[in-house]
């Protein structure tokens, strides 16, 4: 995996403003100087089409805020790579990666050049120290986030044992991962 990093993330487009705009519903609760501390934790990281973030099963510890550009993600289904959707500017994925590292669910390649912005699980545990209230705001942001995929999978899953069919897996998989569009 490589990526064209630059740690001088701030940019013309890329202040602390833009980047709760951006990312509203996750920042919402963040104050403008909590939001700079943030952005300078915030590793910037430009992909190329075609360039694949990690694969399905990769040990993964990084979540990724997509600034501008197009990521699409596939799952392995049993002999089969399964397109699931893609996520564009503003929204994230990782979320749980970078609290609890493990085995990614699916494979993440970018699409069109695009700008993410990534914190690792080492970057975040840096930011608890340096800021605990940014650190800390984050956290609990994450895991509001994760608890709503969870509430949205299971209303989908509320009647069933199990899918019906690979597509209606996929279906219920999106909310878990926060795909909104499923244009591949």
């Amino acid at each position: 995996m490589q990526h064209r990093t630059d740690r001088e993330v701030p940019t013309a487009n890329l202040t602390a403003d833009g980047l709760q705009r951006r990312f509203a519903v996750l920042l919402e609760r963040f104050t403008r100087r909590e939001l700079q501390i943030l952005l300078d934790a915030l590793e910037r990281s430009d992909a190329d089409p075609g360039q694949e973030l990690h694969r399905g099963g990769d040990p993964i510890d990084t979540l990724y805020l997509i600034w501008e550009g197009r990521l699409a993600l596939a799952m392995p289904v049993g002999n089969e790579i399964i397109a699931l959707g893609t996520l564009g500017p503003g929204e994230f994925i990782g979320t749980a990666a970078v609290i609890d590292p493990g085995p990614a669910m699916v494979t993440l390649t970018v699409i069109e050049p695009s700008i993410l912005l990534r914190l690792d699980r080492a970057g975040l545990q840096a930011l608890r120290k340096a800021q605990p209230r940014v650190g800390g705001q984050l956290l609990r942001a994450l895991s509001l986030d994760l608890a709503e995929r969870l509430r949205l999978y299971e209303e989908g899953m509320a009647e069933r044992t199990q899918p019906a069919d690979v597509g209606e897996f996929i279906r219920l998989c999106r909310p878990l991962l926060g795909i909104k569009d499923i244009s591949p």
